[in-house]
């Protein structure tokens, strides 16, 4: 194999701009990966956190080494022996994250306000720092507030098949000294206008300085570089740099494949929290979880979160829903579910929230509770975000004047609207459920 490695090292053209140099590998008799270091070719140093895989393949009784950019390399990889593929790893070779420079704050989910995304592969899967996204060909959006350093979407090819990664358009942003965060694979020419006006068209080093906020909308999920589908790849690093690769795939069509071509990427990657889930929470979505972005979460305050919680402007803010009967009388709620064969099978009301919440979020809910019925009631009180919602059910004896209660109800999952939602239970003949005094308070 050292030959047949040799032999391909040799062949690449001496004017390319850069050349790669191994620093390690794992062999058995019938495959290789060979860990190559990216070296600038003008000034003979190594790209700083940047170890390329070699392929090495042994068939018929030689060898035969691929180069990422090579046609098959793919391939390849695909023929090397499952004992290779699972135990491969570079990231020895590569500079490790520096506790001393981990974020400060927590990040968004890298989509718009609402927006649904699906992990196909987290930290655990894809490697430290790095998260893959399904967005369904939507947009992605800026996941923390920071400063635009490096975009480039003039990549319109597909270098799967190659292995040739630095295709993939990408947009990296600075946040702090030594934290940067990469979303890769854009779709062409897809960063919008007021950001490329600001930026320079030379790819070869950092050509931005633009100002961003979390939520602000950068790019569209794209299938360049090495991509096997449209997805999302956002990265987290401590630093980052700029590679020259030669231009094998030939994207300008002039038909000069040595010319040079630049790809921008991170290192001393960092796993992160995001939208309230725990760096440990990240690392172990599983494939397939779904995740709405909240780019707008309330903000921890001693403000109560209710408009006309205590009724004075009768149903002014609230919302009907389900088999409900509902009145204000002497600035009190009475309410109760009306009898019904037909869905929904709940009758209550609700209020929006202003804003959405991040996973793990508490809420202070504080309400007087009573019961003019003969009969005991059930009030369930719920935040919720569509369909889904966290519920304390509170049991009234019949004819129980009204009295405090104080729950702590916690947010699951990162939610872009929350609401405060009020069902009764059993089904009556009159509002009967006595409500009064309704605050929300967020806590954590």
């Amino acid at each position: 194999m050292d030959v047949a490695l040799a032999q391909r090292l040799a062949v690449v053209p001496l004017d390319s701009p850069s050349f790669h140099r191994e620093v390690g590998r794992i062999a058995d008799e019938a495959g290789a990966i060979i860990y190559a270091e990216t070296v600038d070719r003008l000034t003979g140093t190594a790209y700083p956190g940047l170890i390329d895989w070699l392929i090495g393949i042994h068939q018929n009784g030689s060898w035969q080494v691929f180069l990422p950019g090579d046609s098959g390399y793919q391939a390849a990889y695909e023929q090397l022996p499952l004992s290779i593929r699972a135990a491969a790893d570079s990231t020895p070779y590569k500079p490790s994250a520096d506790p001393a420079f981990a974020p400060a704050a927590p990040y968004a989910l890298p989509f718009a306000d609402g927006a649904y995304g699906t992990v196909t592969r987290s930290f655990n899967l894809h490697g430290r720092g790095q998260i893959d996204f399904d967005l369904t060909g939507r947009e992605m959006a800026a996941a923390k507030d920071g400063t635009i350093i490096y975009v480039n979407d003039s990549a319109d090819v597909n270098g799967y098949t190659a292995g040739a990664w630095w295709y993939w358009n990408v947009i990296i942003i600075q946040h702090a000294p030594h934290e940067y965060s990469l979303y890769g694979h854009l779709a062409p020419h897809s960063i919008p206008t007021w950001i490329t006006d600001q930026c320079s068209a030379e790819h070869s080093a950092a050509n931005c300085a633009v100002p961003i906020h979390a939520g602000e909308i950068i790019a569209q999920e794209g299938n360049t570089g090495t991509s096997s589908a449209a997805h999302l790849h956002v990265e987290f690093g401590q630093e980052y740099a700029v590679a020259a690769y030669m231009d094998v795939l030939d994207a300008d069509r002039d038909g000069d494949r040595t010319e040079a071509v630049y790809g921008g990427y991170v290192y001393a990657e960092q796993n992160v929290p995001i939208s309230g889930y725990s760096m440990a929470e990240a690392a172990g979505w599983a494939y397939g979880t779904v995740l709405q972005a909240a780019q707008h979460p309330i903000p921890l305050s001693d403000a109560n979160l209710v408009t006309n919680g205590d009724f004075s402007a009768g149903t002014e803010a609230w919302t009907p829903s389900g088999w409900v009967n509902w009145a204000v009388r002497d600035g009190v709620m009475r309410a109760t579910r009306l009898r019904s064969t037909e869905a929904p099978d709940w009758g209550g009301f609700y209020q929006a929230l202003p804003g959405g919440a991040w996973a793990h979020t508490a809420f202070e809910v504080a309400l007087r509770l009573g019961n003019g019925s003969a009969i005991d009631k059930t009030v369930s009180v719920g935040l919720t975000n569509g369909i889904n919602g966290v519920w304390s059910a509170i049991v009234v004896a019949a004819n129980t004047p009204l009295q405090p209660y104080a729950l702590m109800l916690t947010v699951p999952n990162s939610w872009a609207t929350v609401r405060l939602m009020i069902l009764v239970n059993p089904a009556d003949n009159a509002p009967a459920a006595l409500i009064d005094d309704i605050e929300v308070y967020r806590r954590q």
